[in-house]
């Protein structure tokens, strides 16, 4: 397949049952390209956002990727499996305790803030460069080290008519596995638990609300690229500085009005005069810069 040329960055709002690299190759499908990737993984038995960049834009993918994530789930009481979701084996069962509105709040309280957690033994995470969960379905047990995430805000709710149910909303660093996080508010609670659904609502600067289903996925889906950028310090240049600029070279921050942006950050620099940035869709970005001792260095140009 010859490579179509496309490239930018677009918001699925991926189905259930679906993994993340097969959604990529319908991406690839669609528009012509074998170059996809994203920023960041999600679950088959979830939904929601997972961005994806194609073509050169893929090399954006370091830049743009932020720590925040947010999520909603629902954890089903008193049964345990060994993914911990609802396409496991079941490995245990417990009694669902009485609880009330304290019980949930203590547990969100106890579980919120800086801590270790401990990935499930069915993840991602590679142990001697195999994957954890290819030596769980060979029958092994991958001993994972624990690793420090963040649970910034959390809540806790009951869903009506069913006990054996909760609603959980969370806000988390990358890395944290929702999962493990249900895991450990059953364990809050006396009982045991799994995610019977997840949905990621937020990643990366961009919300559920700005996906596109994958079935109705097209090349008019991928977002202006002034909107991908739009999360960084942004610039504009013109004349010899902006003939410079797409041959590759530095040059003065002032000369694109981000002087004051501080050291080692990033900035988005754009062709043509000052605009506002509700209008960055329909401008075209020169590249991405990194500010160094009061130059802009190119980290990526984008316009040749």
């Amino acid at each position: 397949m010859a490579d179509s040329g496309v490239f930018g960055f677009a918001v699925l709002d991926k189905p259930a049952g679906l993994t993340s690299n097969a959604a990529l190759s319908r991406v690839r499908r669609i528009l012509g390209t074998k170059r996809a990737g994203h920023t960041g993984t999600l679950d088959p038995f979830a939904t929601g956002v997972l961005v994806v960049a194609v073509g050169r834009a893929t090399r954006l993918i370091p830049l743009i990727t932020g720590d925040r994530k947010r999520y909603r789930a629902v954890l089903s009481l008193g049964v345990a499996t060994d993914t911990l979701d609802s396409t496991g084996e079941v490995v245990a069962t417990a009694a669902v305790p009485d609880y009330g509105p304290e019980e949930l709040a203590a547990a969100a309280r106890a579980l919120s803030g800086r801590q270790l957690q401990k990935p499930p033994v069915f993840s991602a995470k590679k142990i001697a460069g195999v994957r954890a969960h290819d030596l769980a379905r060979r029958g092994e047990a991958p001993d994972l080290a624990p690793v420090e995430v963040e649970i910034y805000s959390l809540a806790i709710l009951p869903v009506r008519n069913d006990p054996a149910k909760l609603a959980v909303e969370v806000e988390c660093s990358r890395g944290t596995y929702v999962r493990s996080l249900g895991e450990s508010i059953a364990a809050h609670l006396g009982t045991v638990g799994h995610l019977s659904e997840l949905r990621r609502t937020y990643s990366d600067g961009f919300d559920v609300e700005e996906a596109v289903a994958l079935e109705e996925f097209s090349a008019g889906s991928l977002l202006p690229l002034g909107r991908v950028l739009a999360g960084f310090a942004v610039g504009f240049i013109e004349g010899p500085v902006l003939d410079a600029a797409r041959h590759g070279h530095p040059f003065e921050a002032v000369a694109a009005g981000v002087e004051d942006a501080a050291e080692g950050s990033l900035a988005a620099v754009f062709a043509g005069p000052l605009c506002e940035r509700s209008a960055l869709g329909g401008r075209e970005p020169v590249g991405v810069y990194r500010l160094r001792s009061g130059r802009l260095v190119p980290e990526m140009v984008l316009a040749g």
